[in-house]
């Protein structure tokens, strides 16, 4: 029976992260049935980890991150405009519920989650590259970025796992085999689309975990990850060039060459200049205000929280940011410190959770962000499993 519960948990969580892997297969864009799975997801969760609730043990980082995170739910609904408002408090409610459910998983189910997410994302992957129509038809109905978003968060945890394994010398040869040709399924499936930020956002997360890796002292081990990611990059920057369009290919260069020029750029600084001359990063507009009365989210997260609830939500955007980065920046440092990094799962969790941070800078409104914040629950909860283990061995 425990394992029935072991499995059900890591299963419903993993599909909730593969949510628009679901739509796919559904053909359907709408979002609204996924709360049923949330809720469930809640249910089961509590009921099976209710017994491990232990307020004593909860770091003070996790503990500010989520009442400031309460405080901003309470206010999205007393701040709600009409019942679409109150709809979309309702949808953050339910999130903010499994956030806090995620919490009672024991790592294990964290583990088999993310592997999970990652067998079903390569199989969503194979299926566009085995049956291109049918992900053209789906993309009638939705976009680029709806299609080719998972598929970002597996190539980035994927190209994690590696160079984890390569700092490790690990010599899990099956394993690794594995991992690289889930890369290359991963990195032509996104080649279909012209989604710019699945594409180059899962490199700038090795770019990142080398930063991190060789921040406390530069090595040996620093110059392979170096070298490792560079031919990485390279082999991956000749399969794009000669399996891409040249009108797709400019569009890419556009990113690098003329900033300016972008949409982006243009809809902030439209999105800011309306903000302060409505004073709506005071008071804030409103739940849901940005598309009922600007008339289109600003695709990003900052922003948007900012311009919907005022100084409440720039000030709970500061202290949670700060609070997911302490957390972090701790267990990562004590991992690689105690030279505890066999098990890869944080540093995996944490590529996933920074490809999902950079598309969320350019990309999505905060009300269809969930898998953005079930990373973040996973990343804390796991973060203070590895500094809780390291304090009873005596290590920190």
């Amino acid at each position: 029976m425990k394992k029935n519960n072991f499995c059900i948990e890591s299963l419903l969580l993993s599909l909730l992260i593969c949510a628009n892997v679901l739509k796919f297969f559904i053909n359907k864009i709408d979002t609204n049935f996924l709360t049923f799975f949330y809720i469930l997801f809640i249910f089961i969760t509590l009921i099976n980890n209710y017994k491990k609730i232990d307020f004593h043990s909860i770091r003070k980082e996790v503990c500010v991150f989520y009442i400031t995170s309460f405080i901003v739910i309470c206010f999205s609904f007393l701040y709600s405009i009409n019942l679409s408002s109150e709809i979309k408090a309702f949808k953050l409610f339910v999130i903010f519920a499994s956030m806090l459910c995620i919490n009672l998983l024991d790592p294990k189910k964290i583990e088999l989650t993310i592997y999970y997410s990652i067998i079903f994302i390569t199989l969503y992957s194979i299926i566009i590259l085995l049956d291109y129509n049918k992900a053209l038809s789906f993309l009638r109905q939705s976009n680029y970025l709806t299609i080719s978003f998972p598929i970002g968060i597996s190539l980035s945890m994927v190209l994690v796992s590696l160079i984890i394994d390569v700092y490790n010398k690990k010599k899990s040869l099956f394993l690794n085999v594995i991992f690289i040709l889930i890369s290359f399924i991963d990195f032509f499936a996104l080649l279909k689309f012209s989604a710019r930020g699945s594409i180059i956002f899962p490199f700038f997360v090795l770019l990142f975990a080398l930063l991190f890796l060789s921040i406390k002292k530069a090595s040996i081990k620093t110059f392979k990850i170096l070298l490792f990611i560079v031919v990485i990059i390279f082999i991956f920057y000749l399969l794009y060039i000669n399996n891409t369009t040249s009108i797709d290919f400019n569009r890419m260069m556009r990113l690098f060459e003329n900033t300016e020029s972008e949409s982006r750029w243009s809809l902030w600084n439209y999105y800011i200049d309306y903000c302060i001359n409505n004073e709506w990063f005071i008071f804030g507009g409103g739940t849901y205000s940005s598309e009922l009365i600007f008339g289109i989210y600003p695709h990003n997260l900052f922003l948007q929280f900012a311009g919907e609830f005022g100084l409440i939500g720039i000030i709970s955007c500061v202290i949670n940011t700060i609070c997911v980065l302490i957390v972090q920046f701790k267990a990562l440092s004590i991992s690689i410190k105690n030279k505890n990094i066999d098990n890869k799962v944080l540093f995996i969790i944490v590529g996933g959770l920074i490809y999902l941070f950079l598309i969320h800078l350019k990309s999505y409104s905060i009300y269809d962000s969930s898998i953005l914040f079930i990373f973040v629950s996973l990343t804390m909860t796991y973060s203070v499993y590895v500094l809780k283990k390291n304090k009873m061995e005596g290590k920190i």
